[in-house]
Order: structure tokens, then C-alpha cells, then sequence
């Protein structure tokens, strides 16, 4: 098991970076975007995940959610050539994503998917 050691709230909190916490609750998609961050962003982009994962729960009062079965999607950026433009970058909006047979059947039962 990896551990790091960072700063909350004035003090000094161990952070499990490979045990089942980490594996059974951020998708792998997350888990990718994490070991790709820079030291400084790392507990940001978890602590962000965390919180929109927590935010599904509350919203829709199911304690039962699967974390790792729901991930913040990020479309690729779209390029268009417009005459007289020249070529535009847009960005499309993220969305979650929903997968695993447990939220599909919880959020289908909502009539969120």
C-alpha cells in the first residue's frame, strides 16, 4: 500500500493512493487522470471527484450508489473550420458518466438515464 501525507486543514493527513479505497471508489478513468496530474493537483482533482460522487448520493437520496460507477466525462475539444474564421476550438460541456449494472438499474429507477 502507498501512502502520501498532505496538509488539511492545518494538519497533517495520510492519503492511501493504491489500496481498495482508492481502486473501489474512483473509476478507472479517474484513477488514469489522477497518476497523470502534478503532485500539486492531485488532491484537488480527488477531492473534486469526491465531491461531485457525493453530490449523486445526496441529490437523489441513494446511500446505495456504486462511487467507482460514476465519472466526471470530459468530451474532446471540437474544431470547426468557419469560411472567412479560419478554424475554432470549442469546448463541450463534461457530463457524468454512468456505468455498472447497480446505477444503471438505481438511476433508470429515477428516470435520470
Amino acid at each position: 500500500t502507498s501512502a502520501t501525507y498532505h496538509a488539511l486543514n492545518g494538519s497533517l493527513t495520510k492519503v492511501n493512493t493504491t489500496n481498495e479505497g482508492f481502486e473501489g471508489t474512483f473509476h478507472e478513468v479517474e484513477q488514469k487522470e489522477y497518476a497523470e496530474k502534478e503532485d500539486a493537483a492531485k488532491y484537488q482533482y480527488l477531492a473534486s471527484r469526491w465531491a461531485l460522487k457525493e453530490a449523486m448520493v445526496k441529490a437523489t437520496g441513494r446511500t446505495d450508489i456504486d462511487y467507482k460507477g460514476m465519472f466526471l466525462k470530459k468530451p474532446p475539444v471540437v474544431v470547426e473550420t468557419i469560411d472567412g474564421l479560419g478554424e475554432i476550438s470549442r469546448k463541450q460541456r463534461p457530463y457524468i458518466e454512468i456505468c455498472g449494472e447497480r446505477n444503471l438499474k438505481i438511476f433508470t429507477e429515477l428516470g435520470i438515464v
